[in-house]
C-alpha cells in the first residue's frame, strides 16, 4: 500500500512524525528497520545540538554543534538511501525467472546486496565518529542537561546495534571477499564504539 502523496522510495523532507510512523507501521516493504535506525541516529544528533545550544559557548561546544548538525543531515540522507537501495534489491528478487540471463542476474543481485548494506554501514561509521564528540559534550556541556546527553548516547547505541543487524543480513549472502571484508571490519569497529558509549552511559548514571 502506498499512501497518497508519498513517494514509495523516499520520505518527504517535511513529513510529519505521525505520518512517518504510519508509513513505518504499514504493509509497505520500506521504510523499515534501516530507516528507523537512521531516524534514531538523527534524534541522537538533534539532542546533541540541543545540549550545545543550551551550553556556555566555547570553541569545543561550537565544534560539537557543527559535527552534530552535519551528522543529522547525513543520517536523514541515509534513511532515503536505505529505502531506495532496499527496494532496488527487492525488485531484482521479484523479477520473473528467465527474464535476465542467470549470470547477469547473480551479478546484479550481488551488487544490490552490497548497495543495500551500504547505508547501514555508513550509519555505523557516522555513529562511531560521534563517540568522541559525545564524550566531550558530557565533560563540557550544560550539566543540567546531562540526561539529554545520556539519552543521545543510548540512541546512538541503538542506531549502531540496529545497523549491525542490517549489515549482517546482507553480508550473509555476499560472495565478493573484498566487500565481505569491508562489511566485517565495520561490524568489528562497531563493537568498540558500543563499549565506549556504554561506558559513557555508566559514567552519567554514576553521577546522577
Amino acid at each position: 500500500m502506498i499512501h497518497d502523496g508519498l513517494a514509495p522510495n523516499s520520505l518527504e523532507p517535511d513529513i510529519s512524525l505521525d505520518r512517518y510512523l504510519a508509513r513505518l507501521a504499514s504493509n509497505e516493504a520500506a521504510p523499515g528497520g534501516g530507516a528507523a535506525a537512521g531516524v534514531t541516529g538523527a534524534q541522537a544528533t538533534s539532542l546533541m545540538s540541543m545540549v550545545c545550544a543550551l551550553s556556555e559557548t566555547s570553541e569545543d561546544i561550537q565544534r560539537i554543534s557543527t559535527i552534530a548538525e552535519d551528522a543529522r543531515s547525513r543520517f536523514l540522507s541515509l534513511v532515503n538511501a536505505d529505502i531506495t537501495n532496499f527496494l532496488s534489491l527487492m525488485q531484482l528478487y521479484q523479477k520473473p525467472p528467465g527474464s535476465t540471463p542467470m549470470d547477469q542476474r547473480k551479478h546484479q543481485i550481488q551488487e544490490a546486496l552490497f548497495a543495500a548494506a551500504t547505508p547501514p554501514r555508513e550509519m555505523i561509521s557516522l555513529s562511531v565518529n560521534l563517540v568522541e564528540p559525545l564524550q566531550s559534550l558530557h565533560v563540557n556541556g550544560n550539566t543540567n542537561l546531562v540526561t539529554d546527553t545520556g539519552i543521545a548516547t543510548q540512541l546512538l547505541i541503538a542506531t549502531i546495534s540496529a545497523s549491525q543487524l542490517n549489515v549482517q543480513i546482507n553480508l550473509n549472502s555476499i560472495k565478493d571477499e573484498s566487500n565481505r571484508k569491508t562489511l566485517s571490519d565495520t561490524i568489528k569497529g562497531a563493537q568498540t564504539a558500543i563499549t565506549q558509549l556504554q561506558n559513557l552511559v555508566a559514567a552519567i548514571n554514576h553521577n546522577l
